[in-house]
């Protein structure tokens, strides 16, 4: 115990900076607060009277919820102009922040005030032919799906072209599997169809595939992807109110989005779900 001399074990450090036992220990894992002294034999932490800047630091920081990324660049550079620099970034994130809650807060009001907001979406039937695809597929939470889908149509398009053929059509993808969305552990597949069947490469993760004939019930969904609920919830309020089955997962179809360069307001988007035929 001769390494904790003069310095304060965590929970005396807890009270002291008023950071959880948990989180300094989270700290710790991080490398963003390391204990002055860890003992070998017992693992007791120690922390030093001069480790209080720090903690304050991080604490007032966390108050704001700038990421542990931004604290650590703050702490590693202790230099004014890093700090402005970090506080700049994450007020512009926290403007964005503000103006979605904004949005959310004025479209909340308007279910309230109009219950039938969710009808504002025109949904209508279409069928969908078979055709060749070659397809990638992911699982994992809902916020890392843009940077696998970049990456997947990327690599699709080139295996694509590496066998000569040639994409057609907008790009898609299935989401879940047909049994409700968990967007902590979310299944998706994206799709690109070709003009002619081709291999996949198990290596690369792609797999030959084949875009299923059937039913769809589809709507158009106009602007970006962040906030897609009236025109999912119009899709299944007109399956719902048809008596019809969903026979399989969600698909959206990309007919104009980041890849075109177009401002995120004029994305399109097809939202479409499998359905039954008429009883």
């Amino acid at each position: 115990m001769a390494a904790m001399k003069n310095l304060m074990p965590i929970g005396v450090f807890s009270d002291a900076s008023h950071l959880s036992v948990k989180m300094l220990r989270r700290y710790h894992e991080l490398g963003l607060l390391v204990p002055a002294s860890v003992d070998e034999r017992s693992g007791y932490r120690g922390y030093s009277v001069a480790q209080l800047t720090d903690a304050q630091i991080i604490r007032r920081l966390r108050l704001l919820d700038v990421p542990l990324d931004d604290i650590g660049r703050v702490l590693d550079a202790r230099d004014p102009q890093v700090t402005a620099a970090v506080l700049g970034e994450h007020r512009g994130r926290m403007k964005q922040r503000l103006d979605e809650t904004e949005r959310i807060v004025n479209d909340l009001q308007d279910i309230l005030d109009e219950p039938d907001h969710l009808h504002r979406v025109l949904v209508h039937e279409r069928h969908q032919h078979a055709e060749p695809i070659v397809t990638m597929s992911f699982r994992g939470p809902a916020t890392e799906i843009p940077g696998f889908l970049g990456d997947a149509y990327a690599r699709l398009d080139g295996h694509v072209r590496r066998h000569g053929r040639v994409p057609v059509g907008p790009k898609g993808a299935w989401y879940g599997d047909g049994h409700g969305i968990d967007h902590d552990d979310l299944a998706i597949v994206a799709f690109v169809a070709t003009d002619g069947p081709i291999a996949g490469d198990a290596d690369a993760g792609i797999e030959r595939n084949e875009l299923p004939a059937t039913r769809l019930a589809v709507a158009l969904h106009v602007g970006p992807y962040d906030d897609m609920t009236d025109t999912y919830g119009s899709v299944g309020i007109w399956v719902a109110e048809r008596g019809r089955a969903v026979l399989g997962p969600l698909q959206e179809l990309y007919l104009v989005g980041p890849d075109a360069g177009a401002d995120p307001a004029t994305w399109r988007t097809e939202v479409g779900w499998p359905v039954s035929d008429p009883a």
